[in-house]
């Protein structure tokens, strides 16, 4: 696209251009190749950084999410009386077996 024409430093929504999502530095320098701007900011470097951080927050949101669904059905089996069998089925599952609970 860029050999026909298409401009590097269009913007997106947020204001982004093509060259402040780059992590390949090969796809850096042929968007610098056809003009690209580089912006003084957050280099480009950081993206790793900041993709592995992305990362770490959506598995820790997923980990709270499947220990709120254990709190509810704790919750539940403790007001329909079933506690007990709920507590053996969760000691019998032991550490391996503990995400389990989260497909339910």
């Amino acid at each position: 696209m860029l050999e026909h024409g298409a401009d590097p430093n269009v913007r997106n929504r947020a204001g982004l251009m093509p060259i402040e999502y780059v992590v390949d530095p090969r796809i850096r320098d042929l968007l610098l190749e056809h003009g690209a701007i580089e912006r003084t900011g957050m280099p480009f470097e950081f993206w790793p950084e900041l993709q592995n951080s992305v990362e770490e927050q959506r598995l820790a949101i997923e980990k709270l999410q499947a220990a709120e669904h254990l709190r509810k059905r704790a919750v539940e089996a403790a007001t329909t009386g079933a506690y007990p069998q709920w507590l053996e089925e969760q000691e019998g599952r032991g550490s391996k077996n503990q995400p389990s609970y989260a497909t339910r």
